[in-house]
C-alpha cells in the first residue's frame, strides 16, 4: 500500500465512525492531508459545509491557514489557536482538533464544551499521555484509525532514520550523587508518596501542611515541632529536586558535544532541542526561536530556515509540535522529559519523506542521572542505538563503532 492509499483508508475509516474519530498517525505520514480530504469528502454532501481547525500554537495555525489556502478550502474553514478558543463560545460543522492529545490537559479540556460541533476528526502522533487523561479524549472522539511507527518504516511512507542515545560521562557526577541522596533522604520522609509531597508546595501548601501534620500527630504538644519537620523536608525535597533537573538541563557538557556533532555535520540541515532557551542560546551555531523574540523576528527565522538560507535552528520547546521544514536530517536532543509524545513529535521532524534522506537523530543524555530513565520511559516502543562519547565520535566519522557495553542503569522511581 502507497501512503497515498494508506491516507485514503484513514479518510473512510473516519468516514465510517460517522465523522467522529481520532486519527493516530506518525508525523511524516501526513496527516494535515488526511484533514484535507476529510473535508472535501463532507463537503460533497454539505456544500455550506463550515470547518473549524483549532491548533496548540500560531506556528502550526499560520501552517493551516497555508495548506488550506493551497487547497482552495480557506473560504470554508478558520484555524483558531487553543488558548484563543477556549475563551469563546463557538458554532461549527466540522471541528478538526490538530495534536488532540493537548486537549486533555485541565487547561483545555473545556474545548468540548465550549465549542458546538456535529462532526469531529482528532490528528496526533500519539494519544497516550503520563497523565491517563487520554481517556478525556476516547469519550468525546473516540480512536476510529491507528498507524504504528513500525508500519509506516516498514512501508517507506517516513524517511529512513537512526536514533542514538549519546551517554555521556561527566567530571562533576558527584555533585549530582550528593542532591541525589539528599533528595532520597528527604523523599523517604513522606514515604516515596509524590502525589503528597508535591501537595506540600504551591498556593495551598501550607494549608496541606497542616492538614498532614494533625493526620501524623499524636500528641498535641509535638504538633508545631513536626510542623516544622514536614516543612523542612517539603522545602529541602524541591530544592534538590529542581538542583537536579537545574544540573542535568544545563551541564555544559551537552553544549560541548552539541558543538562538535554540528562541525562534523556541516552539509546537514540540523535542528536542536533543549529544555530552556539558556541551553538553546548557548549552542552558538545557527539561529534561536524562541518566545522571546519578537513575532516579527521569530517568522523571518523561521522562513529562512524553511528557505535553505541558513540550515541550524535551534529551540527549546516552541518546534516540537507541528513545526514542518524540508530536508531536515539531524537532530540534537539536549534535554529529555519522560513524555512518549514529545519525543514523538520531536523525532518527527527529520521523518519527513524526501529522496532518499536518511536522518540521524542524537539525544544527549546524562549517565548515571534520573535523565536516563526519563529517556528509556520515552523511548520504551522505540529502537535506539546506546553509545558513548568515544563511539559517538567515529559515527561522526563514518567509522566502525561498538555499542555501549554496560547495562543502563535501573532506576525504580520516576521522578
Amino acid at each position: 500500500m502507497t501512503r497515498d492509499e494508506r491516507q485514503m483508508l484513514c479518510v473512510q475509516n473516519w468516514l465510517k465512525s460517522n465523522g467522529k474519530g481520532t486519527i493516530i498517525a506518525p508525523t511524516g505520514l501526513g496527516k494535515t492531508r488526511i484533514a484535507t480530504i476529510c473535508i472535501k469528502a463532507v463537503l460533497k454532501k454539505f456544500p455550506n459545509l463550515r470547518v473549524l481547525v483549532i491548533v496548540p500554537t500560531t506556528n502550526l495555525k499560520e501552517q493551516w491557514e497555508s495548506r488550506l489556502h493551497d487547497s482552495k478550502l480557506n473560504e470554508f474553514c478558520e484555524v483558531l489557536v487553543i488558548n484563543t478558543a477556549i475563551t469563546k463560545q463557538l458554532d461549527t460543522d466540522l471541528l478538526i482538533l490538530d495534536e488532540i492529545h493537548v486537549t486533555a490537559a485541565n487547561l483545555f479540556s473545556g474545548i468540548f464544551k465550549c465549542v458546538r460541533y456535529r462532526l469531529i476528526l482528532g490528528l496526533t502522533a500519539t494519544l497516550e499521555r503520563l497523565d491517563g487523561r487520554h481517556s478525556l479524549i476516547q469519550r468525546f472522539c473516540p480512536v476510529c484509525d491507528t498507524i504504528t511507527l513500525s508500519d509506516t518504516i516498514i512501508n517507506h511512507w517516513i524517511s529512513d532514520y537512526t536514533e542514538y542515545l549519546v551517554l555521556l560521562d561527566v567530571d562533576n557526577i558527584d555533585e549530582y550523587d550528593r542532591m541525589q541522596k539528599e533528595f532520597m533522604m528527604h523523599f523517604e520522609f513522606f514515604g516515596f508518596d509524590w502525589p503528597l509531597v508535591m501537595s506540600f508546595i504551591g498556593p495551598k501548601g501550607f494549608e496541606n501542611r497542616k492538614a498532614y501534620t494533625t493526620q501524623i500527630c499524636t500528641n498535641s504538644k509535638s504538633w508545631n515541632d513536626i510542623l516544622k519537620q514536614v516543612s523542612y523536608h517539603s522545602a529541602m525535597f524541591q530544592k534538590c529536586l529542581s538542583g537536579r533537573k537545574t544540573f542535568i538541563n544545563n551541564h555544559s557538557k551537552k553544549v560541548e558535544v552539541a558543538r562538535k556533532i554540528i562541525e562534523a555535520r556541516q552539509d546537514s540541515r540540523i535542528i536542536t532541542f533543549a529544555n530552556n532557551v539558556k541551553m538553546a542560546e548557548a549552542i552558538g551555531y545557527g539561529e534561536v526561536y524562541t518566545g522571546k523574540i519578537s513575532k516579527k523576528r521569530g517568522n523571518s527565522i523561521l522562513q529562512d530556515f524553511i528557505d535553505g538560507k541558513t540550515n541550524i535552528i535551534n529551540s527549546s520547546k516552541k518546534l516540537i509540535a507541528g513545526f514542518d521544514a524540508p530536508n531536515i536530517n539531524c537532530e540534537i536532543i539536549l534535554g529529555q522529559d519522560s513524555s512518549s509524545i514529545r519525543a514523538t513529535q520531536q523525532r518527527g521532524r527529520a521523518l519527513r519523506v524526501e529522496g532518499d534522506k536518511h536522518s540521524e537523530i542524537f539525544n544527549l543524555v546524562l549517565n548515571n542521572t534520573q535523565e536516563l530513565k526519563w529517556f528509556t520511559e520515552s523511548h520504551k516502543d522505540n529502537n535506539f542505538i546506546p553509545i558513548d562519547e568515544e563511539n559517538l565520535y567515529k559515527v561522526l566519522n563514518n567509522e566502525s563503532f561498538e555499542k555501549y557495553k554496560y547495562p543502563l542503569r535501573n532506576f525504580n522511581l520516576r521522578f
